[in-house]
C-alpha cells in the first residue's frame, strides 16, 4: 500500500514539475512573440515606411483639395502649376495593406495566441487582425474601377518627362484648367478619384496608424517598456 502511495505521488509530482516547465516556457514563449508584435508596429508606424506613407498621402490629399477649388471654382484668372498638373497622374495610387505585424500573424497560424495571458491584450490583438482585414478589403474595393486620369483623358493631360517634387517621372506638367473645367466627365472622374483617395486616408490608413499605437501602448505596459510614444494622427 506504502509503495502504490509513494507511485502515485511521484506521478503526480512529475506531472506538476512538467506543468511548471511548461508554463515557464510558455511565459517565455509569449514575451518573445509580444516583443517581435512590438517591434514590428514601431518598426512600420513610429520609425518606419507606414509614418511615411500617412505623411506623403497626407501632403497629396492637401495639394488635392486646393487643386479641387480651383476646378470646381469661377476664378477666371486661375491656372494650375507643374506641380500641381503632376499631382494628377498620382492621385489615382492606392496601395494595398503590407502585413506589418508577421509575428501577429504567426501567433494566429499556431494557434498560440491563447498563450497572451491579458485577456484585454489578446483581445485587442485579434481585433486589430480582423481590422486589418476589414481595411484590406476596403483598400481593393477602393482600388477596383479607380480612373488613371492620365489615360482617360490624355488631351488634358499630356504626359511628359517630368521632375516635380516628387511622384512619378513621367507626368502632365502642363494642364489647361479651363479645358477641365469645360469637361463634365472629366470633373466627375476627377471628384470620385478624389472621393477614394480621400476614404483611403481617414478609413484605412488613418484609422491602421491609429490601431497600432493603441497596440503599441498596450504592449509597453505589458512589457513594461518606456519609450516615445507613437504621435497621433490628425484629420
Amino acid at each position: 500500500m506504502i509503495e502504490f502511495v509513494l507511485i502515485i505521488a511521484g506521478i503526480v509530482i512529475g506531472f506538476q514539475i512538467t506543468q511548471a516547465n511548461q508554463q515557464r516556457q510558455d511565459r517565455v514563449t509569449e514575451r518573445a512573440y509580444l516583443l517581435q508584435i512590438h517591434d514590428e508596429i514601431v518598426a512600420g508606424v513610429d520609425d518606419g515606411w507606414q509614418a511615411r506613407r500617412y505623411q506623403y498621402y497626407s501632403a497629396r490629399r492637401s495639394e488635392t483639395q486646393g487643386i479641387a477649388l480651383l476646378l470646381f471654382g469661377d476664378e477666371t484668372d486661375a491656372s494650375l502649376t507643374p506641380d500641381q498638373c503632376a499631382v494628377f497622374s498620382e492621385i489615382h495610387s492606392i496601395y494595398t495593406l503590407a502585413t506589418m505585424t508577421p509575428s501577429l500573424e504567426e501567433m494566429v497560424v499556431n494557434g498560440q495566441l491563447l498563450l497572451v495571458r491579458n485577456d484585454a491584450l489578446r483581445r485587442q490583438l485579434a481585433r486589430y487582425r480582423l481590422d486589418r482585414e476589414e481595411m484590406t478589403g476596403l483598400t481593393e474595393a477602393l482600388i477596383e474601377g479607380i480612373t488613371v486620369l492620365p489615360l482617360a483623358f490624355p488631351d488634358l493631360l499630356p504626359a511628359s518627362f517630368a521632375t516635380p517634387r516628387r511622384g512619378p517621372i513621367f507626368a502632365a506638367t502642363a494642364c489647361d484648367l479651363n479645358a477641365m473645367r469645360a469637361n463634365q466627365a472629366f470633373l466627375n472622374a476627377f471628384a470620385d478619384t478624389y472621393d477614394r483617395m480621400d476614404y483611403y486616408i481617414v478609413l484605412v490608413m488613418q484609422r491602421d496608424i491609429e490601431s497600432a499605437r493603441s497596440i503599441h501602448l498596450a504592449l509597453d505596459s505589458e512589457l513594461g517598456l518606456e519609450h516615445s510614444q507613437i504621435p497621433a494622427t490628425q484629420n
